[in-house]
């Protein structure tokens, strides 16, 4: 099976230090930028490149860490018109990578050839330590400020409904409060939210993607995600039951990171020994889905134990309610008081409805249209719940009915 290719790479963007290289530097200003560098603590110094940057380089650079850095520094004195050539390249093979130009000129049509070349800051020679580290800082406050939210939701129960729930929610944001999200099923060789969504016959899953983080980039991705019609995208499990390749922790996290790079919300469908392992460090919230069954609840009560053990972990906890109804033999107050945990919502029940709008969505034109159409029908009680989960997470006020955001 041919996969798709990148030639590119992505760097990380987690983390209190930005990682930085240097191309063709003079010493003194290399020199200048490792004490700069230890003095504040923002930046770390990973690699001093030595290049020929004439035609025949191509733009990649063969990286010392597993991944490229996140800002590098291009000396524009000793061939202004090869370093405006290699930032170009730079910026085409590693779009994510902040670049800053080095020079003793101040000419404004030197620096307006950096800046056309892809370089975001232009530094004077030698280097000034606040104009340097006022630069990074802004580079730092440009990553932080535009990574998406990774939500995961997860269970200490099967069968509770958080595929179909993360499918509805993703619909929501999108549809209904125009975001930019996506939908990654992390159960290896099991996951439905390709099904749920009328998107089954995905050829190429996350856990592909996720075998060599360092090549990402926005095309690969773009070749394994699956659009709804509702704007949502998805990055499915693998299909027919078979289980992938194992994939090391650290390359799924560093995958996770780069996807919120390009997405508003990253919506993580997740098994709870995952959510408490790998991904307990580095999402945002963790949702525990539960229903008002006594093995589900006792099954939550035990995963909300494991979680509270961290208390970092509890203050990412949401507890949500799905399939509430009202001859339910435990109510919302009841379920409260046993779990020692407020509900951060409650999902009204409608099973029969939604399994209904699935087998007409298979035997039809598609899973995902039918559910779409009748999530969407502002007489669903189900949608007007999922509506207040999403309005909840988000920190807005509930849409009217009848009611779509504009972006």
């Amino acid at each position: 099976m041919n996969k798709p290719s990148a030639a590119s790479s992505f760097p990380p963007v987690r983390g209190e230090q930005l990682t930085l290289a240097t191309l063709n530097l003079d010493a003194d200003s290399v020199r200048r930028v490792r004490e700069l560098a230890g003095r504040d603590g923002a930046v770390r110094l990973v690699q001093e490149i030595r290049l020929e940057l004439g035609r025949s380089w191509g733009g990649t650079v063969a990286w010392e860490s597993a991944a490229p850095p996140e800002l590098c520094l291009l000396d524009f004195d000793e061939a202004p018109e090869e370093a405006s050539r290699a930032a170009a390249l730079l910026k085409e093979h590693y779009p994510g990578m902040a670049l800053f130009a080095v020079s003793a000129q101040a000419r404004p049509e030197a620096i307006l050839q950096a800046m056309r070349s892809g370089c975001g800051e232009y530094l004077g020679k030698p280097l000034q330590g606040e104009e340097f580290l006022q630069a990074v800082r802004r580079v730092r406050g440009r990553r932080e400020r535009r990574l998406g939210r990774l939500r995961v939701l997860t269970a200490g129960k099967g069968g509770v409904g958080v595929t179909a729930l993360a499918a509805h929610l993703g619909v929501t944001l999108a549809r209904r409060h125009r975001r930019k999200v996506l939908l990654v099923d992390l159960h290896a060789g099991f996951g439905d939210a390709a099904l749920y969504l009328g998107l089954a016959g995905q050829r190429y899953h996350l856990f592909e993607l996720a075998e060599r983080p360092e090549r990402l980039d926005r095309a690969l991705v773009e070749s394994y995600v699956r659009p709804h019609a509702s704007g949502l995208h998805l990055l499915a499990a693998p299909e027919g039951g078979q289980a992938p390749r194992p994939v090391e922790s650290e390359a799924l996290l560093r995958t996770l990171d780069f996807l919120r790079t390009l997405y508003e919300e990253v919506l993580a469908d997740a098994p709870a020994e995952m959510a408490l392992g790998a991904l307990a460090a580095s999402c945002d919230e963790v949702y525990i889905v539960t229903t008002p069954e006594l093995a589900a609840l006792r099954n939550t009560a035990r995963l909300l134990g494991q979680f509270e053990q961290s208390e970092v972990l509890a203050r990412q906890l949401r507890l949500v309610l799905n399939r509430q109804r009202k001859e339910a033999h435990f109510n919302p107050e009841q379920i409260e008081k046993a779990l020692k945990s407020k509900l951060f919502a409650s999902i009204p029940n409608q099973y029969e409805q939604m399994s209904h709008a699935l087998e007409e969505g298979l035997g039809g034109d598609g899973a995902g249209r039918a559910l779409g159409g009748w999530l969407g029908r502002n007489g669903s009680e189900l949608a007007r719940g999922v509506e207040r989960l999403a309005a909840a997470l988000l920190e807005e006020p509930v849409a009217r009915a009848g009611e779509r955001r504009s972006g």
